[in-house]
């Protein structure tokens, strides 16, 4: 109402116009109004998704604001502070589990606060910024920290698998002199590798990581029970104690580990496999079909001529393309498992074809036709199975991410962080509108309904 208040006012100046451009740019200003509310409509929604915690419907309502509020830089400012509150949020809950993703996220939190503060400063935008470098510095450091322990884990698993092989040396040499040296060694690599196992306990217990704690706990106990039983004189028991300390730092999971990576290789190549197949077999049925259209076209010139001669060349050419249509189905219906569901109608087409080519020997033009026809229908029907079931994919995503309705506008609302607040139009932002309408008002509605398009699309705007 605040908007037309302002837009009359000007309007009441403007003596230069006729009494019909002065209605037509009165009309527009209701459209334009129309518009503005239906904006204000979109950004109380995504609002009520975010505070509702459906973030990706919030997130895909403000891209349509901000598409379609050009001409309202505050409520656009405070669509792309929301858009960053949601990524910020994102990183938050990922970043001790992911912290390098939450990196990603607090990127994209950055370029939408700072395309909020050019719009329009507000300190509440401001202020998540500085929380959003603080969070960043976090996870970076998460980051340094977790890279470090890895780091330490491997030198313990080094230190504790040298500390084996030195132990078990010493245990299978039969000479006293050389034995007493190859012990001697075997004490001074568990000491090392007890060193390292420490070492390693610590840095988890820096990154808070229970799983890493516990293992290096285990694991120096173990390396604490091989020193005692070197010193005790039980070399085969330390020997075995420094297996339990390997198992302890996951050593003993890494044929395992290894035999899990060769088997998700292998199910990534037999995907690919079979998206190949998928595709030969797509490649086959069209090949099938295409043949089959030929033949069909061939009968029914044969079946529609009038000359004896001309008949006799079209039938002739009908029972060759009838013949290659057997041969690609043939191939078709060979290249499917039996237990695929499309093979049915492969197998009927096969079928029909053969039929059709029966017929012609019996020079029967128009059972020929029928028949090609069924193994059209056929092979056409399973393109139509694959298509419905991509659109039928596509039509249960669209149902989860789209809202049942739209809310109603919300007037009077407090002014708050996330809030949109009615705001009367400046004198030079009206004056701005007006003169847009004056111009072109038909352009001018063309655009407000592309504005409109994209915002359901959800595309925001690259301008940063």
């Amino acid at each position: 109402m605040k908007r037309l208040i302002a837009i009359a006012l000007l309007l009441a100046g403007m003596s230069m116009y006729s009494a019909e451009e002065q209605k037509t740019i009165a009309d527009s200003s209701k459209t334009l109004d129309a518009s503005f509310a239906k904006v204000e409509e979109e950004y109380n929604f995504a609002l009520e998704a975010q505070n509702s915690g459906k973030a990706e419907i919030a997130a895909k309502y403000y891209a349509g604001v901000i598409n379609s509020s050009v001409n309202n830089p505050e409520l656009r400012s405070k669509a792309f502070q929301n858009l960053g509150v949601i990524e910020h949020t994102s990183g938050r809950e990922t970043m001790m589990q992911k912290p390098e993703e939450s990196l990603k996220f607090f990127d994209k939190a950055e370029k939408d606060y700072k395309e909020s503060l050019k719009l329009f400063f507000r300190k509440e935008t401001a202020n998540n910024q500085q929380l959003l470098l603080n969070d960043r510095k976090k996870a970076e450091e998460i980051i340094k920290n977790r890279k470090e322990m890895q780091d330490k884990l491997k030198q313990a698993q080094e230190k504790t698998k040298n500390a084996k092989d030195k132990q078990q040396q010493a245990n299978n040499t039969n000479d006293k002199h050389e034995k007493e040296q190859k012990q001697k060694e075997a004490n001074n690599q568990a000491k090392e590798a007890q060193s390292a196992v420490q070492d390693y306990k610590n840095s988890a217990e820096k990154n808070q990581s229970q799983q890493d704690m516990q293992s290096a706990q285990n694991a120096q106990q173990d390396m604490q029970k091989a020193r005692d039983n070197q010193n005790n004189g039980k070399t085969s028991d330390a020997e075995r104690n420094i297996e339990d300390a390997m198992k302890d730092l996951g050593m003993d999971n890494q044929n395992q580990q290894n035999q899990q990576n060769q088997d998700q290789k292998n199910n990534q190549q037999n995907q690919q496999q079979s998206e190949q197949q998928k595709q030969q077999q797509e490649q086959k049925r069209q090949q099938a079909q295409q043949n089959t259209q030929s033949a069909l076209d061939k009968q029914q010139q044969a079946n529609n001529s009038q000359n004896e001669q001309e008949k006799e060349q079209k039938q002739q050419e009908a029972q060759q393309q009838t013949q290659k249509a057997m041969d690609s189905a043939k191939d078709y219906n060979d290249s499917m498992p039996k237990d695929n569901p499309q093979k049915e109608n492969a197998q009927q087409a096969q079928k029909n074809l053969e039929q059709a080519q029966q017929e012609q020997k019996k020079d029967d033009g128009k059972g020929a036709e029928e028949k090609l026809q069924e193994a059209l229908k056929k092979l056409q029907e399973n393109k139509e199975k694959k298509d419905d079931s991509k659109e039928g994919e596509g039509k249960e995503e669209s149902k989860q991410q789209m809202p049942d309705k739209m809310p109603d506008i919300k007037e009077g609302q407090a002014s708050q962080p996330q809030q949109y607040n009615d705001k009367e139009l400046d004198k030079q932002g009206a004056e701005a509108v007006l003169n847009a309408i004056a111009d072109d008002q038909e352009t001018l509605g063309e655009a407000l309904k592309e504005k409109q398009k994209d915002a359901y699309a959800g595309t925001v705007e690259k301008d940063w």
